[in-house]
């Protein structure tokens, strides 16, 4: 039995979310787990302007934050983020390894990688090191040439860090870890096929737009309609407002917060959504077409440019947009099996189970390296 330590923090639901299922999978397996929330657990000045003011930066405020974003993802600010970490939470996190003793340490946050690696550096910890890359391309806070293994969740993915110099021996295209209960076998479910399921994420979208795309979308009876609107009470009583005259609970279906998500994904057959590191994944194991309204500027908009290339998604940015490519998708079927066929292709080898497979390897050194001589050649690229 291992000790495991997850770091994460709470930037985006994404990376709790990941922290959260490898750490049931970690359990089930018998190791011994701790997730822990790199700034909540450490320094709370760094949680409220980094945690909360994503949030509000990120909704409020996309063209700062996509230059705050761009800025972050320099080589010089990660180079001295590896170097030294943060100020006020390296010390703590520094104790409370030591104190722990961990087998494993596993980031599902960027900014923990930096953290950690300033902490190997010194040689305070030599614990096995795997980050999760939580979007479809790298940012250079994920980059360190002291990672021992990196999650990815594609072959585009592995590139963008081979590019930058980082091993292919050492990424692995397992994916992004999702909720378990996404993982389940949809021909062990009863899933009605019969009508067209259109499944509508709702709840991080702004309320006039969303409820103009789906003003469009109720328009075609043919379309069975779920829009979840999330923890946003706001927008579930617009909706509600807006469309009275054609929510039936039997067609159009509005839902607040609801832990159906997976079954809803499972009976979709296309999914309108920003295309956030999770639901991306999400929407790839269970093999759903993506319609992309609205992406925040960052590793959204490139998730959406990877969606789009890889030809999984739309991109539609005004109602009738999105209206068309729905309206595509339901009459093409060549259309729609070919995105459902390049889905699975980039899903076929999505496994928590390999995550954890690999690092009971790694931490006991049964991973064949390749010679040293081409990994201190690559290495020189990156941090």
């Amino acid at each position: 039995m291992s000790r495991v330590l997850i770091l994460t923090a709470s930037t985006g639901a994404g990376h709790n979310q990941a922290a959260q299922s490898l750490r049931l999978k970690y359990e089930h397996a018998g190791h011994q787990v701790r997730v822990m929330d790199i700034f909540k657990e450490t320094y709370l000045a760094y949680d409220k302007v980094i945690g909360d003011g994503y949030e509000f930066v990120a909704a409020k405020l996309p063209e700062v934050y996509k230059a705050m974003y761009d800025v972050a993802d320099m080589k010089s600010f990660n180079k001295l983020i590896n170097r030294y970490g943060l100020p006020g939470v390296n010390t703590k996190i520094d104790k409370i390894i030591k104190r722990g003793c961990p087998d494993i340490i596993i980031a599902t946050h960027p900014f923990a990688v930096g953290i950690v690696t300033a902490l190997k550096r010194r040689r305070e910890i030599d614990a096995t090191f795997i980050s999760i890359v939580t979007d479809f391309r790298a940012h250079f806070a994920y980059y360190s040439q002291l990672v021992d293994a990196y999650i990815v969740g594609s072959e585009y993915t592995k590139m963008s860090l081979v590019s930058k110099g980082i091993p292919a021996h050492k990424i692995y295209p397992y994916g992004i870890p999702i909720n378990l209960a996404f993982l389940t076998e949809d021909a062990l479910q009863e899933i009605d096929k019969t009508q067209f399921n259109v499944l509508v994420m709702a709840g991080s979208m702004g309320i006039s737009k969303i409820a103009e795309i789906i003003g469009e979308v109720v328009k075609n009876k043919s379309y069975k309609v779920d829009i979840v609107c999330g923890k946003n009470k706001k927008l579930y009583d617009n909706i509600c407002a807006l469309y009275a005259n054609v929510i039936d609970y039997e067609r159009v279906v509005v839902h607040g917060f609801t832990k159906d998500i997976p079954q809803l994904m499972s009976e979709a057959d296309v999914l309108i959504s920003k295309p956030g590191g999770l639901t991306t994944t999400e929407a790839l194991q269970k093999s759903v077409p993506m319609i992309i309204p609205f992406a925040i500027p960052g590793q959204e908009e490139e998730n959406a440019e990877f969606l789009e290339a890889q030809g999984v998604a739309f991109r539609a940015t005004t109602p009738e947009a999105v209206g068309h490519c729905v309206a595509t998708l339901y009459k093409k079927r060549n259309i729609y099996n070919r995105m459902v066929r390049q889905m699975k292709e980039i899903s076929k080898n999505y496994s928590i189970d390999s995550i954890v497979e690999l690092s009971e390897r790694l931490s006991i050194g049964d991973i064949e390296t390749i010679p040293t001589n081409i990994t201190r050649t690559a290495e020189r690229l990156y941090i």
